[in-house]
């Protein structure tokens, strides 16, 4: 059955068309939302910030199932992100840590003593209310914080203070 509420979808783009994609998107009258985040690049002894995708290779599309069709010509696009034959959703939740995650700057690192596989709780900064879980790599703890994306998550260095171990 097909649903009458909007829901976010996930449209693959073309290598480095996120920004083209997003931009049709929004000309045809779609809520969309494009990650960003600030990278720094040095070229000829100069610093360069630029933004590009925290994501590389989608864009988030708020739009009614019954409506999908209209994506189908979209410059830059390729199709819907799907797995098992059905288009993946995103919740407005997971979209609210994606802007989170945007918004984060330089990570503080994780100095206790944790245990690979612990749940955790962020519970300060503007990560604030995001679950993740740590793994160990190397001398250094590490919190994957995943997004709602099939295989994608995110690695963050952060201070001991700002979460809270789950049970």
């Amino acid at each position: 059955m097909i649903s009458n509420k909007e829901e976010w979808y996930v449209v693959h783009t073309l290598p480095g068309k996120e920004q083209v994609v997003y931009d049709g998107l929004v000309r045809r009258g779609f809520l969309a939302y494009l990650p960003l985040v600030s990278k720094e690049y040095n070229r000829n002894g100069k610093v360069i910030l630029r933004k590009c995708p925290l994501i590389t290779n989608y864009v988030f599309v708020n739009i009614m199932e019954s409506r999908l069709s209209q994506l189908n010509f979209i410059v830059g696009s390729k199709q819907l992100l799907c797995f098992d034959g059905n288009p993946v959703t995103v919740t407005e939740t997971e979209i609210g840590w994606l802007k989170k995650l945007c918004m984060h700057n330089p990570l503080p690192q994780v100095t206790g003593n944790y245990k690979k596989g612990q749940k955790l709780r962020i519970t300060g900064g503007v990560l604030s209310g995001i679950e993740g879980e740590i793994i160990k790599l190397g001398n250094q703890s590490k919190i994957v914080i995943c997004c709602g994306l099939p295989g994608y998550s995110f690695e963050l260095d952060i201070e001991d203070k700002m979460f809270e171990i789950l049970n």
